[in-house]
């Protein structure tokens, strides 16, 4: 296995981030376009927008650091008219109370699940259906597939679809991203070293979005901007 040094990525990846994203709080792909809140628990109100996966892949390679506000939130009070033109994010509606989830139906309309306040911690924590069949991580931090237990952790993980028949793992006891070499979920594959993504999601096993926990102090930060590898 071969890393980057600097970033601690597995060989053949890259890594990088915008300032500009530091305000999204969750989000989630669907088809060929990335969902995005910034709903909070101290907010009584949360927005639901959209951006290309085109649009961000795009921007990922470009490789000038200047005006990079293709991602900045569009309702930005602060905003100028400049700023409204370079960013690629779409508005798609604002909620009253906090945005837990979106659900879309055969039309891929998303719809917004919304609770007054943020909920408890839940027996089920997510669910990833692909070809494999379905992964469920439990709030015992246990990953299912199709009822049987296939991975157990001590501490938090987060998981997300890698592909057609297999998943990530954010570890945050380990601080490591990584998925399984075989269908047996033996034997790891790092993909990066050194953080916590508790937002996780991954486009066509060639793109993966991850809202890291630890800032570079070390200290937890809920509030950093996202993080792409690719």
């Amino acid at each position: 296995m071969f890393w980057n040094k600097n970033r601690k990525l597995k060989k053949g990846l890259k890594q990088r981030s915008f300032l500009e994203s530091a305000w999204i709080t969750n989000f989630w792909i669907k088809g060929d376009y990335l969902y995005l809140t910034n709903a909070t628990s101290d907010k009584d109100k949360s927005s639901l927008s959209m951006l290309s996966i085109g649009v961000l892949k795009e921007n990922l390679d470009n490789k000038n650091e200047i005006e990079r506000k293709f991602i900045s939130d569009p309702l930005l009070s602060n905003h100028t008219n400049l700023t409204h033109q370079l960013t690629d994010v779409t508005l798609i509606s604002q909620y009253q109370g906090y945005l837990l989830d979106l659900t879309f139906n055969n039309n891929q309309i998303p719809t917004p699940v919304l609770v007054s306040t943020k909920p408890e911690l839940k027996p089920i924590l997510k669910i990833v259906e692909n070809f494999a069949g379905k992964f469920v991580l439990t709030n015992e931090y246990k990953i299912y597939l199709n009822n049987e237990l296939i991975y157990d952790e001590s501490g938090e993980i987060n998981i997300c679809n890698f592909g057609t028949k297999n998943i990530l793992i954010s570890s945050k006891n380990n601080r490591e991203l990584f998925y399984f070499k075989d269908s047996h979920f033996r034997e790891r594959v790092i993909v990066s070293k050194g953080n916590y993504f508790f937002r996780l999601e991954c486009y066509k096993q060639d793109l993966i979005i991850g809202k890291p926990m630890y800032d570079r102090f070390n200290e937890v930060n809920y509030f950093q901007p996202v993080i792409f590898i690719y």
